[in-house]
């Protein structure tokens, strides 16, 4: 089940469990205040009446301070790593848009340790889109390049050819990806791009309703933040 943690600094309203909904997807939400000699007090009671529903996963403020103290009492933030990998063919796309350059003209990189869903996956789905890929994975790259070359006639160009974009999903960063978007699970780095959907943009609140189904195809959108 999951949860949501909402902090109202100087909102002194007793703390209640609330059910609500984010594009269809059922949760359980408590407000607490966290501020004052009271505030830690507050936060254990908000974490108690979570874990009597069940809940395992809480969506929390960006720049959380208190995950250790959720953890400790079973609770853990919802990882936005797999929705991110699952969308790197977007988010590919649209930064090469973004550099003002036509997809079908370019090359785009893919580097990991290792093949796995969510390269071949990104693989796939940029092959009929794209001029070229450059595959960089020391285990199984050269049978994905190979099955693309069979299957849809995609020239694979060889590791290590400059691309503007690439998407860097594990092993060493590659020094030869443009710009390059790092998907790993302990290093996420969109340079300064953020998924949207609707009026949501927090990511883990976007992995989450990815997770349920309820992220219609073709409605996630990249928007590129300006520093």
């Amino acid at each position: 089940m999951l949860g949501r943690l909402i902090l109202t600094p100087g909102e002194r309203a007793p703390i209640r469990l609330e059910r609500d909904r984010i594009k269809g997807l059922n949760l359980y939400q408590v407000r607490a205040d966290p501020t004052g000699w009271l505030g830690p007090h507050r936060l254990e009671k908000a974490v108690r009446l979570l874990r009597r529903r069940g809940v395992g996963r809480v969506l929390a403020p960006e720049a959380f301070p208190h995950w250790d103290r959720l953890q400790k009492r079973g609770l853990r933030p919802v990882d936005p790593a797999p929705f991110l990998r699952a969308q790197g063919a977007q988010l590919a796309l649209t930064a090469l848009e973004h550099q003002g350059l036509a997809p079908r003209q370019s090359v785009v990189g893919l580097c990991a340790q290792r093949v796995d869903r969510d390269f071949t996956q990104a693989a796939r789905l940029l092959a009929p889109q794209v001029r070229g890929l450059v595959l960089c994975a020391s285990s199984g790259g050269e049978e994905l390049a190979r099955q693309l070359q069979w299957e849809l006639g995609l020239p694979v160009r060889p590791a290590g050819e400059p691309t503007p974009v690439c998407l860097w999903l594990g092993g060493e960063r590659p020094a030869w990806g443009g710009e390059v978007f790092s998907l790993r699970a302990d290093g996420l780095d969109l340079n300064g791009f953020r998924p949207c959907f609707d009026e949501i943009t927090d990511l883990p609140t976007l992995a989450a309703v990815w997770e349920a189904g309820y992220l219609p195809e073709g409605k996630l959108r990249f928007l590129k933040i300006e520093a």
